[in-house]
């Protein structure tokens, strides 16, 4: 049997690592899973995980300047996702020609813009996963384009077998989307604990040998609106600790942030090192790791901390109490707190050991118990 796993590109962002696990897991259960990317890549995938790409023509191919000014449109007068429900049509059609041709079983919609994009899609059962927030990724500058977002993708995914990687995904789809049906199943990622503690042991960046061991702070992600990595540096800023600040993650806010830091006057204790293809040495040593996110799907990052022994200081966004559920050695803030946030902190950094216990926690996210999951609905459409 095979299946499909749609993404729109292939980086260190957690979509990328979930998917990979999830390959590996059914690979080693006799399902053969190949990922399909919108944007081709030279990133090779795990042993055993094939990867093909889709031709993007016209005004779909990233290259066209057409392509940014209609979408920069549609954006801010009516929603970003009505660009995408316009190409949905001939999209569908040519990535459902694309996994006919490849004998597919089963699909697996992970990424953003392919809920809309390959909504019509009708061969083949279809899974949307959703690994967000929906109600805030979907938020425009204004209310109309908020709101056309929010309707196009409801209706997009109303009819269609879901998954949600958190109660909080799936409860925000059912009260803010509207979608009130019942075909939404919450699966969480795999979280592969014993890959991630053997890459922790792995040599460390250069950067990271400069730095002392239990002495530094960290934070990693994409430097995007939703991480909030400017509340992150304003709070470093006001916490006056000896602690530098390592910030792992690359992203269109770069330039921004460093020039935020300079304004703060903490450039010279905040590193910003760009993508790391394995941030677990430089987690593993930190004294604690930072999330200061708005909102969250899955907060892979957490988990990933806890289960290296690392202490972690999060705001109280979706999806984090639920990720973190069962450990000790995470302190939640409110998000929009600072005192309390720069207090915690300040605090971390003047003890000088903070446990941390995560057996509990592993339980939830071990790679058998979600493969199994997954397996068992790759089972059920095999057998309709």
């Amino acid at each position: 049997m095979k299946v499909a796993h749609i993404i729109n590109r292939i980086d260190g962002n957690g979509v990328t690592k979930a998917v990979f696990n999830l390959c590996q897991e059914l690979g080693s259960r006799g399902i053969e899973s190949e990922i399909i990317v919108a944007k081709p890549t030279d990133i090779l995938p795990p042993e055993g995980v094939k990867i093909s790409s889709l031709n993007s023509k016209g005004l779909l191919n990233n290259n066209n300047k057409k392509t940014d000014l209609v979408r920069r449109i549609a954006k801010y007068s009516v929603g970003g996702l009505v660009f995408y429900k316009l190409k949905a049509k001939r999209k569908s059609a040519e990535l459902e020609q694309l996994l006919l041709e490849k004998d597919i079983d089963v699909a697996f919609l992970h990424c953003h813009y392919s809920k809309v994009l390959y909504s019509q899609v009708s061969q083949m059962p279809c899974y949307m996963v959703l690994h967000n927030k929906k109600s805030l990724q979907l938020k425009a500058k204004w209310w109309l384009p908020s709101k056309v977002n929010m309707m196009v993708m409801a209706r997009s995914i109303k009819n269609r077998p879901k998954l949600a990687v958190s109660k909080s995904v799936k409860n925000d789809i059912r009260r803010r989307l509207k979608v009130t049906d019942n075909m939404i199943e919450v699966i969480p990622n795999i979280i592969d604990a014993e890959d991630i503690r053997l890459k922790a042991g792995e040599q460390l960046l250069p950067l990271a040998l400069q730095l002392q061991p239990n002495n530094y702070l960290i934070a990693v992600g994409r430097l995007d609106k939703q991480k909030r990595f400017d509340r992150l540096l304003r709070a470093y800023a006001q916490a006056k600790v000896t602690q530098p600040l390592v910030i792992a993650g690359e992203g269109r806010l770069r330039k921004r942030l460093e020039r935020l830091a300079y304004v703060l006057n903490i450039s010279d204790k905040v590193h910003f090192v760009g993508h790391v293809s394995n941030p677990y040495p430089l987690i593993q040593q930190a004294k604690a790791l930072l999330l200061t996110s708005d909102y969250e799907g899955l907060p892979t990052v957490l988990i990933e901390a806890l289960l290296l022994n690392t202490p972690v200081i999060a705001t109280a966004c979706s999806g984090v109490r639920e990720a973190v559920r069962g450990a000790v050695g995470a302190t939640i803030v409110p998000i929009r707190n600072m005192p309390c946030l720069v207090a915690a902190i300040v605090s971390t950094c003047q003890q000088e050991h903070v446990l941390v216990h995560s057996q509990e926690m592993e339980k939830c996210f071990a790679k058998e118990q979600v493969a199994e999951r997954y397996l068992h609905l790759v089972k059920n459409v095999k057998a309709r």
